[in-house]
């Protein structure tokens, strides 16, 4: 019998955190599920941690060459079993009832459930909240407004569980490694009739000083940000009523991409912080701000720098930068 559920964790030198999370995969309430774990050429241990665990059936294990996150997600997706498919980091942890609660909003029709997820370093009692889910199921254009705004559908794969023919037809591997998840999920949302929303948290992301989010700008990131600039106007052009909120996320990418380039970098990248001051020297295309916390933080931020005129330290206030996993 195939399973309902599969699990794909891309693993990349992750050994000191597997156990962990392994216990945390084979511990859940339901169970009907398979976990691919895909190694993504590791030079640590992380295949022996693996294989400690390979006698439970639910287990898969697959090894490649080292290509990247998000290759090895799409390894795993090509792999799968399950009528339904969900995501974790290696590092992470989730709660007993993490499949639970998103199979629960897999009702007929569903084909994206998001459930509520918080931060943490090193120990879960330290963790911080993200943001506060409201339970509902959003239908039609309204998926997408959800998306742009980036609040509660925000641009990660790991808090969500998805119907698998969503990833169709869907170019899984963008190649470049800043903000993938986002470009997949620009392909998948257009597709979506209807999206479940849960106020649970039971998954805990474990952010690290290492990631993708914390490393300076550099070409492959300026692929990544025209090619997400294009995507999102492209959604623009099929949904013109949400002309305004293409713009807010337009306005969000383009804050992240120049917060993570150095002052002696700033002439090569000199398109990209053009683009952004394009953005801010016109209130009208930022004005729109949901009225949530990070967001009024953010429109202050922005304020500042259109009255007082754009500099590049200004961007290194990253805590009011990155507010969406941080708040």
């Amino acid at each position: 019998m195939n399973p309902e559920i599969s699990i794909i964790v891309p693993v990349y030198n992750d050994e000191k955190y597997l156990d962990e999370l392994c216990n945390d995969i084979m511990n859940q309430s339901f169970t009907i599920f398979e976990v691919i774990f895909v190694d993504d050429g590791s030079t640590d241990n992380s295949l022996a941690e693996l294989k400690k665990h390979s006698s439970d059936k639910r287990v898969r294990i697959i090894s490649q060459k080292n290509k990247g996150q998000a290759d090895a997600r799409s390894t795993g997706i090509k792999a799968s079993r399950g009528k339904y498919v969900t995501f974790c980091d290696a590092d992470d942890r989730l709660e007993i009832n993490w499949l639970e609660s998103m199979i629960y909003g897999m009702k007929p029709g569903v084909d994206i459930s998001v459930v509520g997820y918080d931060v943490f370093r090193d120990n879960l009692s330290d963790s911080k909240s993200g943001p506060v889910f409201i339970d509902h199921v959003d239908y039609g254009e309204n998926i997408v407004q959800e998306w742009l705004e980036d609040y509660q559908f925000q641009g990660f794969l790991w808090n969500k569980m998805f119907n698998k023919k969503m990833f169709e037809n869907v170019n899984l591997v963008p190649g470049f490694n800043w903000l993938e998840d986002v470009y997949i999920l620009n392909q998948i949302v257009v597709k979506a009739e209807a999206v479940s929303f849960s106020s649970q948290i039971v998954y805990h992301y474990r952010q690290r000083s290492n990631s993708s989010m914390q490393t300076k700008f550099d070409n492959q990131r300026e692929i990544a940000y025209w090619t997400l600039k294009e995507q999102f106007n492209e959604i623009g052009e099929e949904y013109k009523n949400l002309n305004k909120q293409v713009v807010w996320r337009n306005v969000l990418n383009s804050l992240m991409a120049i917060s993570s380039i150095s002052f002696h970098n700033q002439n090569l990248y000199k398109d990209v912080i053009a683009d952004f001051r394009k953005y801010i020297q016109s209130e009208k295309n930022w004005i729109y701000i949901k009225s949530k916390r990070g967001h009024r933080m953010l429109k202050c931020f922005l304020s500042i720098m259109r009255i007082f005129g754009f500099t590049l330290p200004l961007l290194k206030l990253r805590r009011i930068l990155l507010y969406r996993i941080k708040e």
